[in-house]
């Protein structure tokens, strides 16, 4: 009986040879389960020529029986393994020194063996190997990136060590802290806007706060938001833009402020389109406050208050000028010129005031007596000082006026002072006019008396140019000058000195030996005062001999002064009453004079 089937016992050690098996000979069917051994295989003696494809499964491998050294190198390839052997086998974890099968490149059908760790360098990426270029223009993020050092990129720098920027679904952003629902864009913090724009053109901005609507009426804003007592977000204060007039292309628009009072939102003051203001509230303004010494260079329009006199001020027509209710004085005689009241003083008396206020205050004294002309030698006496101060601080009380007599032939004048509240003006009497050969006795006053032969200086004026009232000094508001120098020649006399310049020397070349100009006050008080608003001009000299020709006779200066003359009485001869102005050779000086002026 033949036999069907080899067994184990039945081969010797190495007895089958790849010589006597023919190619593709041996098929699954051939092979019983466990029957080849790696006993029974010599080394190197199967080749991939002798096995038909697919033909040894794991069911006809003893296990361990295909040992390393049994199969010539690249002999099997995947074709000649089952897939379930190595799809059946028990997942294990890779160790130090294991190695994987790869397919060759040059030969998909033959395998190579290679270090786990090959692999593992294979999977690490070197710093910067990773660039733009590497990249999908759209990195879609599916749940949280998180980002373990600082993130930066073109405009974004992150090096927070907290949340710096939420997002939330409904696109609401929150800055440096949790998002307020409320609105669109929470920021926690300070936040600082800058612009490189030019500031002066008409397109320059820093934050711009945007609302879709048209209407007329309606606005958009700044909401200023903190927390009350429960924690709760509340709003502080307003600030809005409003349209006025949505007119393409002449848009009009105003700007309101509001404040929250028992948590209601309550406008209090709001700017038009054209610059008008308007406040709400039963509250007050307060301007801005600070005494006389205090006030800024003035522009008309100013408003403020002034603590020094108690009262509020504005600035107008180059001055400033009290506000506090309805200013006004009592005393004198009193008339209007314009918009102000004016009070007049040409004998002396008192005025009162019926509060704190600012008036424009002239004083002005005696004028001196000129020379007298009893020997026939009489030059022109010195007008009276002269005070002008604008805005000068009244309070509401009495003020004393004094009114300085013009002196006498051959006499200075006498002072005139404007008194009140522990402050004094005083104006100074007029110098009279030198009348004697060789005796230098021109004297000094407010402005000083003209001199005579044989050629003396006028004498000097004393009415200080910063004028003091015992408290305050007020610069450039007093006025008077000196007498001119007399000579040796015809007509020897000098003029006597006014508020506005000094005498005329003896051989002045077109007035000599006229009295001084005084000063032009018309535009302050009208032309109803004073020599058609002058005032304290200096007397004229006279001549020696008299009635030697026309050329004996010197007129005053304008503001009242006396007309000099050597040869007998004029009434010419006196200076102007109330006009402080100096008497000519042989008359006496005018009297003094006070105004008060104050807008109505």
């Amino acid at each position: 009986m033949a036999l069907t089937t080899i067994t184990g016992n039945m081969v010797s050690v190495n007895a089958i040879q790849g010589t006597l098996i023919a190619d593709n000979a041996i098929t699954a069917v051939h092979i019983a389960t466990n029957a080849v051994s790696g006993t029974l295989i010599a080394d190197n003696a199967v080749t991939a020529v002798h096995i038909a494809q697919n033909s040894i499964t794991v069911t006809q491998l003893a296990d361990d029986c295909v040992e390393s050294d049994k199969i010539a190198d690249g002999i099997i390839t995947t074709n000649h393994l089952n897939k379930a052997m190595i799809s059946s086998q028990t997942e294990v974890t890779a160790a130090t020194g294991d190695f994987v099968l790869l397919g060759d490149t040059s030969d998909s059908n033959n395998l190579k063996k290679t270090p786990v760790s090959s692999l593992a360098a294979l999977a690490a990426v070197a710093d910067g190997a990773i660039t733009s270029a590497k990249l999908d223009t759209n990195i879609a993020v599916t749940g949280t990136l998180n980002v373990g050092g600082a993130f930066t990129s073109l405009g974004i720098d992150d090096n927070a060590d907290a949340t710096a920027i939420t997002i939330d679904s409904s696109e609401r952003v929150g800055i440096g802290g949790a998002i307020n629902t409320d609105y669109n864009l929470t920021a926690h913090g300070f936040m600082e806007l800058t612009n490189s724009s030019n500031a002066t053109s008409a397109t320059f901005g820093n934050l711009a706060i945007s609302r879709t609507t048209k209407t007329n009426g309606n606005g958009v804003g700044l909401n200023f938001n903190m927390l009350d007592a429960g924690d709760v977000a509340t709003e502080y204060g307003y600030v809005g833009g409003i349209i006025e007039s949505n007119s393409a292309g002449s848009e009009d628009g105003g700007l309101l402020f509001a404040t929250t009072l028992n948590n209601t939102r309550t406008e209090r003051m709001r700017i038009a389109s054209s610059g008008d203001i308007t406040m709400s509230g039963t509250g007050t303004l307060r301007i801005p406050n600070g005494t006389t010494a205090q006030r800024p260079t003035g522009a008309n329009g100013m408003i403020r208050y002034n603590s020094t006199i108690d009262g509020t001020e504005e600035y107008r027509g180059g001055a400033w000028h009290n506000l506090s209710g309805v200013f006004s004085g009592s005393g004198g005689t009193t008339y209007t010129s314009g918009v102000y009241t004016i009070h007049k003083f040409t004998s002396s008396g008192s005025i009162s005031f019926n509060s704190a206020g600012q008036v424009d205050v002239l004083v002005v004294a005696g004028g001196g007596g000129g020379g007298t002309n009893a020997n026939i030698r009489g030059s022109g006496g010195g007008a009276g000082g002269l005070i002008y101060i604008a805005g000068y601080p009244v309070t509401g009380s009495s003020y004393t006026v004094g009114i300085g007599a013009g002196g006498a032939e051959d006499a200075s004048g006498s002072n005139t002072t404007f008194a009140g509240n522990s402050t004094t003006l005083t104006s100074n009497g007029g110098g009279k006019g030198g009348d004697d050969d060789g005796t230098d006795d021109g004297q000094p006053g407010g402005s000083g008396g003209g001199n005579w032969y044989p050629g003396f200086p006028g004498a000097p004026a004393t009415q200080p140019t910063n004028t003091s009232n015992g408290s305050i000094t007020y610069p450039s508001t007093g006025f008077g000058y000196p007498g001119g120098t007399s000579g040796s020649v015809h007509p020897y006399g000098s003029g006597g000195g006014g508020a506005g310049g000094a005498g005329k020397d003896f051989n002045d070349s077109s007035d000599k030996a006229e009295g001084g100009p005084g000063k032009n006050m018309s535009g302050t008080y009208g032309t109803s005062v004073g020599e058609s608003g002058w005032f304290a001009g200096g007397g004229g000299s006279g001549a020696y001999p008299p009635n030697a020709g026309s050329d004996d006779k010197f007129d005053g200066g304008q503001g009242g002064g006396g007309r000099g003359w050597n040869g007998g009485t004029e009434s010419a001869q006196n200076g102007t009453a109330n006009t402080g102005g100096g008497g000519g050779a042989g008359g006496s000086g005018g009297s003094g004079i006070v105004l008060v002026r104050y807008a109505t």
